[in-house]
C-alpha cells in the first residue's frame, strides 16, 4: 500500500500549529487559514512524492519525504512512503523500521500493518508477520486484500493460518470468496488433497470462478493428476481466453508432460509483456548484424538453463548483449557468441531488438528432441586454480552437495530436504563431501555428515563453478546448482520431489536438457528416505566400480 488512506488524514500526527493566541475574530480566521494551507501543502508534497516514486524518480521521492519529516516528524503516511522506497531499493530492515513507525503512529490504518507483515515475511519473521496481519484484520475484518495475502503465510505457519480460514469457512459456507481463500490456505499449507475438495466446492457455488479453476489445476498437478489439471485449465481458457495466468499454468503443465509444441505458445502468452526497451521484441526475424539484447528474468537457474540459446542467436547474425543478474555476470562473460555482459538497466546504444531468455525456446520452436544440449556450454573462470588447496586432488571421490533451495520459493518445502536426510551417505567409504551452499553450514551438519564448508569462498556463481570444476560429482536438489553443474558438463545427480518442476519431465531418469544428469525421484510425496537410499547405493557403485 503506497497511497494515502482516507482514514489517515494526519489526525494522529501532532503537527498542528499552536492554538490561536489572539482573541480577535480576524486573528482566529487568519490562524485557521494558515492551518488549512499547511495541511494542504504537506498533503500535496506527499502526493508529489508518491507520483515521483511511481514514475521511477526514487531519489526525488525520498528527498520530498525527508523534507516533510523535517517540518512534521510524526506523519505516518511519510514513514510508510519512506518504507516503500527502502523496500524498492532492497533495504528490507530499513523498510521494516519505517513501516513499524507508520503502524505505531496510525494503528487504525490496516495497510500499514499489511506492509509491515510483508517485510516480516521477507525477513523470515513469520510469527511477527502473523501478528501484523491479525492486527490489520482486527481493524478491518472484511478487508479482502488482507485476507488474500494471508493464505500464503500458511507455507510457514500452517496451523494458525488454516485455523483462521477454517473458522471463516464454517461461518460462511456459501461464500465463494471465503471458500476460495480457504482453499488457497490449504494449498500453501501443503494440503493439496483438501485444497482440491474446497476448490470444487467453490466451483459448485460459482462455476465460472477462474481463480478456483487455476488453483484446482495446480493442486491436481501437485498430486500427480496432470491430465485432470490440463483439462481444468483448458476449461478455464474457454471461459476466459485472455487470462495470462491461466495460459502460463497450462503451458507449464504441458511442458511437464513433454508436449513442448503445444506448451510454448501458452507459456509465452502467459508471461509478462512489459516493454523494457525502446526497441522491438525479437520474434526470430533475420538479424543481419543487428545488436540484440537477451534479458534474464526470474531465477538464477532459469538464466543458466536458457543462456544456452545465446550462441544460436549469434549464429543467426546478431551481436548479442546479455543482461543478467550480477552474481552470474563474471561466469557468463566470455561465453561463446556473447559480445558483452551487462547489469539490468544498463544503457545499450543502437539496440535493434530485445528478447527475454525464456522466450527463446518459443522463438526457436524447441521440442524435447531438438533441445540444444551440446555440453559444456559454460566453463569455470580461469582463476579456478586457486581452489586446488580447498579441494585438493585425492584418490577418493569428491562430491559436492546442495540440499536446500531458496526459502521463498512456492514449492521449497517440496524440493528441499532437511540435512538429517543426508545421513545415510556417510556409510559410503572413500568419498569426500563439500557443501556448495553460500550460507555457512548449520551446526547440525557435522553430526550428520563429515562435509567441508566452502561458503567463505563462494561470492558469486563464478566461484561456485570453479569449485564444481574440482569435483567428480554433484548431488543436489532442484536448485540453480543443478543447472550450473549440468551446463558445465559435470556429472550431476538431481534429487526430485514426487511432482517435479516442468523441466525435469515425468517418469525418466535422464534429462534432455543436461546429458550428464541422472534423476532420482520420490516414489511418494515427501519420501526423501527412499531417494537417499537409492542415491547411497548408486554412490557406492560410483566410488567403488
Amino acid at each position: 500500500m503506497t497511497g494515502l488512506s482516507s482514514t489517515d488524514r494526519f489526525v494522529h500526527a501532532p503537527f498542528f500549529p499552536e492554538a490561536p493566541s489572539s482573541g480577535t475574530l480576524r486573528a482566529i480566521i487568519a490562524d485557521a487559514y494558515l492551518w488549512k494551507q499547511r495541511v494542504e501543502t504537506i498533503e500535496d508534497m506527499l502526493a508529489r512524492a508518491l507520483a515521483d516514486l511511481e514514475a521511477g524518480r526514487v531519489g526525488e521521492a525520498e528527498r520530498l519525504c525527508r523534507t516533510i519529516l523535517e517540518a512534521e516528524p510524526h506523519i505516518a503516511a511519510t514513514e510508510h512512503l519512506l518504507g516503500t522506497i527502502a523496500l524498492q531499493s532492497g533495504h528490507v530492515e530499513r523498510a521494516r523500521s519505517r513501516f513499524t513507525k507508520a503502524a505505531t503512529l496510525s494503528p487504525d490504518v490496516p495497510g500499514y500493518h499489511e506492509s509491515l507483515a510483508g517485510v516480516e515475511v521477507r525477513l523470515g519473521r513469520y510469527d511477527e508477520a502473523l501478528a501484523s496481519y491479525r492486527t490489520a484484520l482486527a481493524v478491518e475484518p472484511d478487508n479482502l486484500p488482507l485476507q488474500t495475502e494471508l493464505p500464503q503465510l500458511a507455507r510457514h505457519r500452517p496451523r494458525q493460518v488454516l485455523a483462521f480460514f477454517r473458522q471463516a469457512s464454517e461461518q460462511k459456507p456459501d461464500d465463494a470468496t471465503i471458500q476460495f481463500l480457504y482453499g488457497n490456505a490449504l494449498f500453501y499449507g501443503n494440503e493439496p488433497t483438501a485444497a482440491v475438495s474446497i476448490y470444487q466446492r467453490v466451483l459448485a457455488l460459482q462455476p465460472d470462478h477462474i481463480g478456483a479453476l487455476d488453483n484446482l489445476a495446480l493442486a491436481l498437478s501437485d498430486l500427480g493428476r496432470l491430465d485432470e489439471a490440463i483439462a481444468c485449465l483448458r476449461h478455464a481458457i474457454e471461459l476466459n481466453p485472455h487470462a495470462p495466468n491461466t495460459h502460463n499454468n497450462l503451458g507449464l503443465a504441458l511442458l511437464l508432460k513433454g508436449d513442448y509444441a503445444a506448451a510454448w505458445p501458452h507459456h509465452e502468452y502467459g508471461r509478462p509483456s512489459t516493454q523494457s526497451r525502446a526497441c522491438p521484441r525479437w520474434s526470430g526475424e533475420p538479424l543481419n548484424g543487428a545488436r540484440i539484447l537477451l534479458q534474464s528474468e526470474q531465477g538464477f537457474g532459469d538464466t543458466l538453463q536458457f543462456v544456452r540459446y545465446a550462441p544460436l542467436v549469434a549464429a543467426l547474425g546478431g551481436e548479442v548483449i546479455l543482461e543478467v543478474q550480477a552474481p552470474l555476470a563474471r561466469l557468463l562473460t566470455g561465453m561463446p557468441g556473447v559480445a558483452r555482459v551487462i547489469s539490468p538497466g544498463t544503457d545499450v546504444p543502437d539496440l535493434a531488438f530485445h528478447c527475454p531468455l525464456m522466450s527463446l525456446p518459443y522463438v526457436f520452436g524447441t521440442e524435447v528432441g531438438t533441445i540444444p544440449a551440446s555440453m559444456p556450454y559454460l566453463t569455470a573462470p580461469t582463476d579456478r586454480k586457486s581452489w586446488t588447496q580447498r579441494i585438493p586432488a585425492r584418490l577418493d571421490c569428491r562430491v559436492g552437495l546442495a540440499w536446500q533451495g531458496q526459502k521463498d520459493h512456492r514449492r521449497d518445502r517440496d524440493r528441499s530436504m532437511p540435512a538429517s536426510a543426508l545421513a545415510p551417505l556417510a556409510a559410503v567409504a572413500d568419498v569426500s563431501f563439500y557443501s556448495l551452499h553460500k550460507q555457512p553450514l548449520e551446526s547440525t551438519i557435522p553430526g550428520v555428515l563429515d562435509i567441508a564448508d566452502l561458503s567463505d569462498r563462494l561470492d558469486d556463481f563464478g566461484d561456485t563453478a570453479a569449485a564444481i570444476d574440482r569435483l567428480d560429482l554433484v548431488i543436489t536438489v532442484d536448485t540453480s546448482i543443478a543447472h550450473l553443474a549440468g551446463a558445465l558438463g559435470k556429472p550431476v545427480w538431481l534429487l526430485l520431489s514426487h511432482t517435479p518442476d516442468w523441466r525435469w519431465l515425468l517418469n525418466r531418469s535422464d534429462s534432455p536438457w543436461y546429458p550428464t544428469a541422472r534423476l532420482f525421484r520420490q516414489p511418494q510425496p515427501g519420501d526423501w528416505g527412499s531417494v537417499i537410499r537409492e542415491v547411497t547405493a548408486a554412490l557406492q557403485q560410483w566410488a567403488h566400480p
